[in-house]
């Protein structure tokens, strides 16, 4: 691509069996006062209404064929840009049910990242919100309101906060790791450009205004909790994969306490809304397979489980 040509924003928005509140997203990123160029979407449900929604909003649709969760679908969807996209474009990540709370939030996202490569090379990715991660305990901390100042060099670009990457990054590190197939998926990603030499940064001044936007403001760590009703499949898949990349990144004792730790808790939360024992039990199998350092989609969250 020739260097005074402008760099384009590819965006991606992974589906499964919701074709209205895909229509929904899609309208509200028409919206944005900065969109992107091109958008990508990829079914992981192989539904026509699905598709005739993307192509009526000018999206690329691909189907997947199969339910490869966002892990899964991103990857595909980053695979096929990278064939197309230039080094200086960026890749924008976006949820299917999750639009943007004010119109102008990918725009802000986007001027940081052409900000942030004038001062610093090294940037692989920005975002409006982010975490570090605890190499000992193998753990993703939250930033409290107090430290959002000034530009942060984080682990992971959290979902959900308009993650952008540098097609240049995914040229170096890869694109997500399918196997994951749900959660941590962003995380994986960061720890794997951080060993690349590379940085991820969130502004505070963004992060501070998506608390905001979110009701998260004044609430710290301890107050933010997990949603009481989450789904005995995605706590099966939240240890594994935390313990998975203990594994990769952490202490050598890390996956014992995510694994177990993470079980403990899911445990007790599934058998307080008096949940089946066959979903009780998820959060402990899914940390003896991360213990074990199985990956894949293990767990078929349409067949079997809410």
């Amino acid at each position: 691509m020739p260097a005074n040509q402008l760099p384009k924003l590819w965006g991606i928005i992974v589906t499964y069996h919701r074709p209205v509140e895909l229509g929904a997203m899609l309208r509200a990123v028409a919206l944005q006062t900065r969109p992107p160029d091109h958008v990508v979407v990829v079914d992981n449900g192989s539904d026509d209404s699905a598709r005739d929604v993307a192509q009526a909003a000018g999206a690329t649709y691909i189907d997947a064929q199969e339910n490869l969760g966002p892990a899964g679908g991103v990857a595909l969807a980053m695979g096929h840009i990278l064939s197309v996209a230039g080094d200086n474009d960026w890749v924008l990540s976006l949820d299917d049910d999750d639009p943007p709370l004010a119109d102008d939030l990918i725009e802000g996202v986007w001027h940081y990242g052409l900000d942030r490569i004038e001062v610093d090379p090294l940037t692989a990715g920005v975002g409006m919100h982010g975490a570090d991660y605890n190499h000992k305990l193998g753990t993703f901390r939250r930033y409290e309101d107090q430290e959002l100042t000034g530009d942060l060099v984080v682990s992971v670009v959290a979902g959900g906060s308009l993650p952008m990457y540098r097609i240049s990054t995914l040229r170096k590190v890869g694109v997500f790791e399918p196997a994951l197939f749900f959660g941590f998926e962003e995380g994986e990603f960061g720890l794997r450009i951080k060993d690349a030499g590379l940085r991820l940064y969130v502004q505070g001044k963004l992060a501070r205004r998506a608390r905001q936007l979110w009701g998260q403001w004044g609430k710290s760590s301890s107050q933010v909790r997990t949603a009481p009703g989450k789904a005995a499949w995605r706590r099966y898949y939240s240890v594994r994969n935390s313990t998975l990349l203990a594994h990769r990144y952490a202490s050598r004792w890390a996956p014992l306490y995510t694994g177990l730790g993470g079980a403990a808790k899911g445990t007790i939360a599934l058998l307080q809304q008096r949940r089946p024992l066959r979903e009780v039990i998820l959060p402990l199998r899914g940390a003896m397979e991360g213990l074990l350092r199985r990956s894949g989609r293990t767990i078929n969250p349409a067949r079997s489980y809410k």
